[in-house]
């Protein structure tokens, strides 16, 4: 059975995981003292876990030359402050100007008064997360790269305080950029999940070397994510970055394809949500494929594995057609999809 790792502390309903999470995980408290060595992480080594509840609690710190010894890591300023952003790059697949990028979900959050690391998000490692590229390089036959977002797998900051934020977005472009002069790659196909949908919805309006933009489950309207879910709007949600607001400054370019997949029955998501990203882009005027799926988990919300693989075919060409028939495994709910 999955575990998931718990600490006590207050709790804001935008921070709760799935409501079903207690009966899918074996739940234990922790007692870890204050002062928490999240200053550390960087130092760790590469079989130690990356996402722990003092990096959930206290963030996340590495300090410029621990950074630039990591590898790979990139040192970056974005608003003043600096980051070290963790990323895991494999060829295996076959070497190129372009790359599959994928962005995870949030790995935690708070409950009942305790801070929680999430089913596998407590199993993530520097050589897993190394592994991993290698495998899904291969499988999809194409560079691939996983990024960590700020204050998880391995990057610097706070993760609960800085997620769903315009800060988090602007530190993955400008991760992005680096990566891009780094390894001499042109044009990047983005997959999201859940939370990582956030941050690819995000970056539509923002750049303009994106082929596929593959959201997954994703937050793409917070402020319906949290009615959905029946949270209060806090001042916390109301000031988060909301992709929704911003599909206006998505400039229709050769070469971008959205993909938004869901599953009607995400518990986790509400389809709702997803939904209403896709009507607002359309409204627009704007293109979007919307693939129905049945999701994995005991909330049918892990979708990445189709997304990555819906991502490739993409990037290889695939029309809509294609790829709505190959990768639609679930009937829209009434009203369309």
């Amino acid at each position: 059975m999955v575990r998931s790792q718990w600490l006590g502390r207050g709790m804001r309903a935008e921070d709760q995981p799935p409501r079903r999470l207690a009966l899918a995980v074996a739940l234990f408290a922790l007692c870890v003292h204050a002062g928490a060595a999240s200053a550390q992480v960087g130092a760790l080594p590469d079989n130690a876990g990356l996402n722990t509840l003092d990096t959930l609690r206290d963030g996340v710190e590495i300090g410029e030359a621990r950074c630039r010894a990591l590898h790979p890591a990139i040192w970056l300023s974005v608003e003043g402050r600096r980051f070290c952003v963790r990323y895991w790059l494999s060829t295996g697949g076959g070497p190129g100007d372009e790359a599959i990028v994928f962005m995870h979900g949030d790995v935690g959050g708070r409950q009942g008064g305790r801070y929680y690391v999430a089913g596998g998000a407590a199993h993530v490692t520097a050589e897993r997360q190394r592994q991993r590229a290698e495998r899904r390089s291969r499988m999809l036959g194409a560079t691939y790269i996983a990024v960590g977002r700020p204050g998880a797998y391995g990057s610097s900051g706070h993760h609960l305080r800085q997620r769903r934020t315009l800060l988090e977005v602007n530190v993955m472009t400008a991760a992005l950029d680096a990566i891009k002069a780094r390894h001499g790659i042109g044009r990047f196909h983005l997959v999201g999940q859940s939370g990582g949908g956030h941050t690819v919805a995000s970056l539509l309006a923002l750049r303009t070397d994106l082929g596929c933009a593959v959201m997954t489950s994703g937050i793409l309207s917070v402020r319906s994510h949290a009615r959905d879910l029946g949270w209060p709007i806090t001042a916390k949600i109301a000031a988060s970055h909301d992709p929704i607001e911003i599909v206006g400054d998505i400039r229709n370019r050769p070469g971008l394809r959205m993909v938004v997949i869901s599953d009607p029955d995400d518990r986790q998501v509400p389809y709702r949500s997803q939904r209403e990203f896709v009507e607002r882009v359309r409204t627009r005027g704007l293109h979007v494929l919307h693939v129905m799926a049945s999701g994995g988990g005991g909330a049918s919300h892990e979708l990445a594995a189709v997304g990555l693989r819906l991502a490739a075919d993409c990037a290889r060409g695939a029309d809509d057609d294609t790829l709505s028939r190959t990768y639609r495994t679930k009937a829209p709910p009434p009203g369309g999809g």
